[in-house]
């Protein structure tokens, strides 16, 4: 790690935030990334990898599922996320202090909450959220098997369609772009580039995410071209 990736690990943990941060182009847009009901950083940090090759500086961020961040996802305050909004804006390079926010899952969920909160966020891109915000959920409840050892399919139990999303904007005559990306034979886990099983072999039992493989990969290039473009001309000059 040089000198300088060592001084922005420091000031991250300064903030008291838990992220990894890639540089893009110089100078060039930022972006907060989430994963999902996974926890930890790795997924985030995956994708900020690639939004970082992409021209964006990005910040993958954890908010819990890894020490010193609760164990399991509940009383997570917005806060959090508004502090680290508010240390990609301070850092040198940025030919604008406009920032996105782009999650997954309960990241998007996430991230929808941020953009409703967060005045200074310019772009959000949610993946896969759901429409309303969800109680707290724990992993080991929430992907074990229903006691017949069959897998549950979680996300058709506890999502919701974003087309609701889409009605609740129109009704309140939204005055921003904003823009629904459907594929209907792809599955939950899509946000990034990358392998998307359709399904994985987790702690708890099977998880499904849902989709076919060729369908998956489909949807994530066609998604990942349309969140590019999107972000870059939301946070441009």
């Amino acid at each position: 790690m040089s000198t300088q990736d060592q001084d922005i690990a420091s000031s991250i943990l300064r903030r008291g935030l838990v992220g990894r941060f890639h540089a893009g182009t110089t100078p060039g847009p930022a972006l907060l990334v989430l994963g999902g009901l996974e926890g930890g950083l790795e997924t985030a940090d995956e994708v900020a990898k690639q939004f970082a090759a992409g021209g964006f500086a990005s910040l993958a961020l954890a908010y819990f599922g890894t020490p010193p961040l609760p164990a399991m996802l509940g009383e997570i305050p917005l806060e959090y996320f508004h502090k680290a909004v508010d240390w990609l804006r301070e850092q040198p390079g940025l030919h604008s202090k406009r920032v996105g926010v782009v999650g997954h899952s309960k990241g998007a969920e996430a991230a929808l909450l941020i953009g409703a909160t967060a005045p200074q966020v310019r772009a959000i891109v949610a993946y896969c959220p759901s429409h309303v915000a969800w109680q707290a959920l724990n992993a080991a409840r929430t992907y074990r098997t229903n006691g017949t050892g069959t897998p549950r399919n979680v996300h058709e139990d506890f999502g919701g369609p974003c087309q609701f999303i889409i009605e609740r904007l129109q009704t309140n005559s939204f005055a921003y772009r904003y823009q629904h990306l459907e594929y209907p034979d792809a599955g939950h886990a899509i946000m990034g580039l990358g392998s998307v099983p359709a399904s994985v072999e987790g702690p708890w039992g099977e998880i499904r995410f849902g989709g076919t493989e060729a369908a998956n990969a489909s949807a994530q290039v066609d998604a990942w071209n349309n969140v590019l473009r999107f972000l870059r001309d939301e946070l441009g000059d």
